[in-house]
């Protein structure tokens, strides 16, 4: 009985000192591996490695964008903040309407690029009460439109809190939004075919993006057209229209 102890001891020992890296390596004290934002184009959070469930709050996300929106490629001040119990980390991106990832992250001190360089994540977790991080961002060029900046911050392990900030681009002479009262689509969802109607707008280029921010499909179209939208998978999808300047992006679903 004494020797079947001994010779089990170090198969233990040994098998919960794997079982204990393999714990702590899924907290990720030293950022986010990226990707894990619960943004529309990473479709995950925190809770894929630290379990637990999810919850979404506002406002740990600030930026000193003005109410009228952001001017395109100015570089505006980004504030993560949580206050809570335990040790915390994030990670943020953004996002255009076609959920492409947009703009430029700067880091500061306690942040670092994750992602391939689109999202900024903490480089070592916070155990105060009151956790912050600050950093920078640039915005993308002219004509990109709204902007949505999504983080999962992690309290606690298994604490995931969830924000989401949507900001809009500043109206320039430059960019003027199309009407979209005077657009319809139809039907929507739509299988085969796809009926665009506008009113008083010819020669429009058409532009259709799967939610990849994909392009899967260009054209020129006149007032009233018919799509061929047959050979596209099932999902979302989003349709920008282009009329000598102006812009406007709608959604239709394709069911098959």
């Amino acid at each position: 009985m004494l020797l079947n102890l001994l010779t089990k001891k170090p198969f233990i020992v040994i098998t919960l000192f794997v079982a204990s890296l393999i714990s702590i390596s899924a907290f990720y004290p030293s950022g986010s591996p990226g990707g894990y934002t619960n943004s529309p184009s990473d479709a995950k959070n925190c809770t894929l490695c630290h379990g637990g469930s999810a919850t979404s709050v506002a406002n740990f996300i600030s930026t000193n964008i003005p109410a009228e929106g952001y001017t395109a490629e100015q570089t505006y001040d980004i504030t993560v903040s949580y206050t809570g119990s335990g040790h915390k980390g994030f990670e943020l991106t953004c996002e255009d309407t076609l959920n492409t990832k947009t703009g430029q992250f700067i880091i500061s001190s306690g942040t670092k690029l994750v992602n391939n360089n689109n999202a900024i994540t903490h480089d070592d977790d916070i155990n105060s009460t009151t956790a912050t991080w600050n950093f920078t961002w640039t915005a993308p060029a002219q004509g990109t439109g709204t902007v949505t900046f999504y983080s999962a911050l992690v309290a606690q392990e298994e604490h995931t809190k969830l924000c989401s900030l949507q900001i809009y681009e500043k109206n320039t002479s430059g960019i003027e939004q199309l009407n979209t009262s005077f657009v319809n689509i139809f039907p929507n969802p739509a299988k085969d075919i796809l009926n665009i109607v506008t009113e008083n707008i010819d020669n429009k280029e058409l532009s259709i993006y799967n939610i990849k921010g994909q392009l899967c499909k260009s054209v020129n179209i006149q007032r009233n057209a018919r799509i061929d939208i047959s050979n596209l998978a099932e999902g979302l999808y989003y349709l920008k229209l282009n009329d000598k300047g102006k812009t406007s992006n709608l959604r239709f679903i394709k069911n098959n």
